[in-house]
């Protein structure tokens, strides 16, 4: 689930992504209108791109089988498409991947299987820099993205 703003969110299923309004509490598939930052939640049954979302004012968008990583922050109306150290994000990101936001600049996502990596965000434009070394790799973190 993502939320785009204080009162709509999407909702990621396998069937496609829906859009939930909070205040009239209407569920119905999603629409490009509901977000024309992320045209990807639109067409995500057909790509199976994943979303990630640490922090209410922002979310991530990994191209699953590309080197794109972008972020889309619809209160302050930016989008920045950023690359990934690897040739294709399917091969260390899936759906058990997690997002934790560490402070203003500071990211971890875990990795598919094993491990996370470092992301570097620059709050003002929405760049990310993913580091291509995993941190313990040879580690299953299930419980790594909770707080205790």
């Amino acid at each position: 689930m993502l939320r785009l703003n204080n009162n709509e969110l999407a909702i990621v299923s396998s069937y496609g992504v829906y859009h939930y309004n909070i205040s009239k509490k209407q569920f119905r598939p999603i629409e490009l209108k509901d977000c024309t930052l992320a045209p990807e939640l639109v067409t995500y049954a057909q790509t199976s791109d994943e979303f990630y979302q640490a922090n209410p004012d922002f979310f991530i968008i990994i191209k699953t089988f590309s080197d794109s990583v972008i972020y889309v922050n619809t209160s302050r109306n930016i989008r920045t498409l950023s690359f990934l150290p690897f040739e294709k994000a399917i091969a260390h990101f899936d759906y058990r991947s997690k997002l934790v936001q560490i402070s203003d600049t500071l990211l971890y996502i875990t990795g598919n299987i094993s491990g996370f990596f470092k992301i570097k965000l620059e709050p003002s434009t929405g760049k990310l820099e993913v580091s291509p070394k995993k941190i313990f790799s040879f580690l299953l973190l299930p419980g790594f993205t909770q707080r205790p």
